[in-house]
């Protein structure tokens, strides 16, 4: 069964942001894990977990225009994510213009390369990269041109130095940066950082990011 905590604690901010209908605040969005499933869920659900969903289906999303959300990370504790590069590549070629949340978290199969197909993603304003072990500093170089992002989350990403804050600090149009569970990263950089994004919160919350970790798999 997937564990409430990921997806629960996402669909309250959600809510409060505005991001979901009040009506769409009661309810968990359902589960993609192939083409077949794509056709045959209801067009009215416009949020959608999607761990499962193999790199060669991505392409079937073209019939779900309406998508604001996909949810890689929901259910990580229970399978490992399919998509890889090749998947985030589909990903950007399909139209999906009222996309403003995209969550790759826990998705061992992406890499740095991956990030030069979501920087094509212009309607994203958060992105997840939460506990993305294949993402390192260089990767971050991908992402200053995406004009819409305003969200980052970057928690649990070892491969993310202070060096990689440098490129963050090159996205004036952040609001929002989650660096908590990232070891390599000091507070002095975070507070550099804060320094060259005055509109935006920068956040380490290592003690947050110890209490997310009780969540994770213990046997992968």
């Amino acid at each position: 069964m997937m564990p409430a905590y990921p997806y629960g604690r996402r669909l309250i901010a959600a809510c409060l942001l505005g991001l979901l209908s009040p009506a769409g605040c009661g309810y968990y969005p359902p589960s993609l894990n192939s083409k077949e499933d794509i056709d045959r869920v209801s067009r009215r659900h416009v949020d959608l977990q999607v761990r499962g969903l193999a790199d060669e289906d991505i392409p079937a999303l073209v019939a779900r225009p309406d998508t604001r959300m996909l949810f890689f990370s929901d259910g990580y504790a229970v399978e490992e994510a399919k998509i890889t590069d090749k998947g985030l590549l589909f990903l950007s070629r399909v139209p999906l213009p009222q996309l403003v949340n995209l969550d790759l978290g826990y998705c061992e199969g992406i890499t740095n390369a991956g990030l030069r197909h979501v920087a094509k993603m212009d309607s994203v304003t958060r992105l997840s990269l939460m506990a993305c072990p294949g993402i390192s500093d260089a990767g971050l170089t991908e992402l200053r041109g995406m004009k819409g992002l305003t969200e980052l989350d970057l928690r649990g990403c070892s491969g993310i130095t202070d060096r990689g804050l440098d490129h963050i600090a090159r996205m004036p149009r952040l609001r929002w940066v989650q660096l908590g569970g990232c070891p390599n990263v000091s507070m002095e950089a975070v507070k550099r950082l804060q320094s060259k994004l005055p509109g935006a919160r920068v956040e380490k919350d290592d003690r947050e990011w110890g209490f997310h970790g009780a969540h994770e798999p213990t046997d992968r």
